[in-house]
């Protein structure tokens, strides 16, 4: 059966957990996947055109993104416009550009093992592209006190604020819905707040808890939770 309605990606052993979409350079939709080769560690990213289902090239070699730790999330930047990048996020946080494979801005954060201070743990990712250039990266804090949010500055390779939307519960969903973040939890409450300063601009409640966020086409917020799928127009 031919690409696009099944292929495989690639004949090399291994294991792929993660996948999302993003408009490739140049207009063919790519298709970023990590891999593991052994000890269930995902520390590579690679890129594949779903027109073709072939390793995306650039000069004539295959496009990876080798990251030193363990990456539990990945997303793509929201508005970048014509440079699509993504972000790797474990005990470093990164930001690459898909069309070159290069790192955009610094690194943030600093390497460790779980048990040692100063590493991040990362229980989702989202990232945006300000008017002005700068890309900020919004993770939740796994472990550890404080609040759940923290707001990265990938441009200026700093920890730019931390901040609590005001959930009664965990928070367990992040998403960039330009020029704000969109948070949810177990407590059945979308919260979308400006990264800059923290403010809540709108709150709306799903009933339910929520677990995963999305942003349709259109605009339409999607949350997935215990008990179905919420489809809210903002």
């Amino acid at each position: 059966m031919k690409w696009p309605v099944t292929s495989l990606l690639g004949r090399r052993p291994g294991r792929a957990r993660s996948a999302l979409t993003l408009p490739g350079p140049g207009g063919p939709t790519l298709l970023a996947t990590t891999y593991a080769t052994n000890l269930d560690r995902e520390r590579t990213v690679k890129l594949w055109d779903t027109a073709t289902g072939r390793a995306r090239r650039r000069r004539g070699r295959r496009i990876r993104l080798r990251q030193w730790s363990h990456i539990e999330a990945m997303t793509p930047v929201t508005g970048a416009g014509d440079t699509p990048m993504i972000v790797t996020a474990g005990s470093r946080i990164l930001v690459w550009n898909t069309a070159t494979g290069r790192r955009v801005g610094r690194r943030l954060g600093r390497p460790g093992r779980w048990w040692k201070p100063g590493r991040i743990s990362v229980g989702a990712v989202a990232a945006l592209q300000e008017p002005g250039g700068a890309i900020l990266v919004a993770t939740l804090r796994r472990y550890g006190k404080g609040p759940p949010v923290q707001i990265w500055d990938a441009t200026a390779g700093e920890l730019l604020a931390e901040h609590d939307p005001g959930h009664t519960g965990p928070v367990n969903a992040v998403i960039a819905l330009p020029p704000d973040f969109v948070t949810a939890g177990d407590d059945g409450t979308l919260r979308i707040w400006h990264p800059r300063t923290g403010e809540v601009r709108t709150t709306r409640s799903t009933g339910q808890p929520v677990h995963a966020l999305a942003v349709g086409d259109r605009g339409t917020l999607f949350a997935a939770g215990s008990g179905g799928l919420t489809a809210l127009d903002l």
